[in-house]
């Protein structure tokens, strides 16, 4: 029996990365047992949790030594969420698949999108693409394509449209939790 669910990890910005006080908090978070996104996400996939809300249980209450986004799905119909987290905070913000707090583009009835942006916020604007933001796009491409219709196919349409897709896009990941799908494909950053 494979994981209840799947699990996708996205950067959130943060003011003090990089400084003095962001390697003094990043240290003291580890030394409590926090964990960077990678560690946390193969510990929620080596618990053989039970349950999509165990997974969310899980990622609202294990510590990150930095902030980020975990966007998590079920193996069942309306089981999506992207959890919110601080740096070493064991408490989150979630957004749910359905959550009527949904703001403008970050989601629909079926589908929620992540794209560096607090979803409490208005995403930013990018003027070289028809003066829309990374948010919209996928949101205004996923509302065309329907629930009836989306695939690999249209999700990877939907991922490689500026400016959801940008310089900032270091890889693709496509997760599928009830047929045992995990694909990346690299899309910019350096060579390995």
């Amino acid at each position: 029996m494979g994981p209840s669910f799947s699990v996708s990890i996205n950067a959130r910005s943060y003011d003090k990365k990089g400084t003095e006080d962001g390697i003094d908090e990043a240290l003291r978070s580890a030394a409590n047992g926090a964990a960077v996104f990678p560690l946390i996400t193969r510990s929620a996939l080596e618990s053989n949790l039970g349950s999509f809300d165990d997974a969310i249980d899980y990622f609202n209450t294990h510590s990150m030594i930095m902030p980020g986004y975990l966007i998590v799905a079920g193996k069942n119909q309306g089981e999506g969420a992207i959890v919110t987290k601080n740096g070493s905070s064991t408490n989150a913000n979630i957004l749910r698949l359905f959550d009527p707090a949904v703001r403008d583009d970050g989601g629909g009835d079926w589908f929620v999108v992540q794209t560096n942006t607090d979803h409490w916020l208005q995403a930013p604007n990018y003027p070289g693409y028809k003066n829309t933001s990374r948010r919209g796009t996928a949101y205004h491409s996923l509302t065309s394509v329907g629930p009836d219709s989306i695939d690999f196919d249209h999700l990877w349409d939907v991922l490689s449209t500026k400016p959801v897709e940008n310089a900032a896009t270091i890889h693709r990941d496509f997760a599928f939790a009830a047929n045992g799908i995990y694909e990346t494909f690299k899309v910019h950053g350096p060579l390995l």
